[in-house]
């Protein structure tokens, strides 16, 4: 069958969003957890930051929400503040083994590392063939 725009999207999208979800309610408690909807409109801001070349700060201002035809109930910056905070804060803790914070070059933090996963992950389903290579034991042999 078919396959939409949208059910690909949300193939990359989903585990992205549970990541950044179980990251910012990370040792909060009931009454300040965050929902899905909340990681949703915090992507939509770094999406509009990307397209129009903004600082958070000139984004959320209403002057530019005029400029922009967005509605100005849309996007929070009080929201988007909160989920960097949260972000910073769960770097500060270590977990899996990786660092939670860069130390020195080359280092990994937790949350950017776990995101980068959760977009590979699909990518690796969504191209993996059982049985199939196009690599011969020849071509390993060569890189060795």
């Amino acid at each position: 069958g078919a396959v939409d725009f949208s059910t690909i999207t949300n193939l990359f999208l989903k585990p992205l969003i549970d990541v950044l979800l179980r990251a910012v309610n990370l040792n909060q408690g009931p009454t300040s957890q965050l929902q899905r909807r909340h990681i949703v409109e915090f992507i939509l801001v770094l999406v509009f930051l990307s397209i129009y070349r903004m600082t958070p700060t000139n984004f959320f201002d209403s002057k530019t929400t005029r400029v922009l035809n967005l509605p100005s109930n849309r996007f929070s910056n009080l929201l988007f503040s909160g989920i960097l905070f949260r972000m910073a804060t769960v770097s500060a803790r270590q977990e899996e083994g990786l660092r939670p914070a860069w130390d020195k070059a080359f280092q990994e933090v937790i949350i950017i590392w776990n995101g980068a996963r959760a977009v590979s992950e699909p990518t690796c389903r969504l191209c993996f063939v059982p049985d199939v290579t196009r690599i011969s034991k020849d071509d390993d042999q060569f890189r060795l």
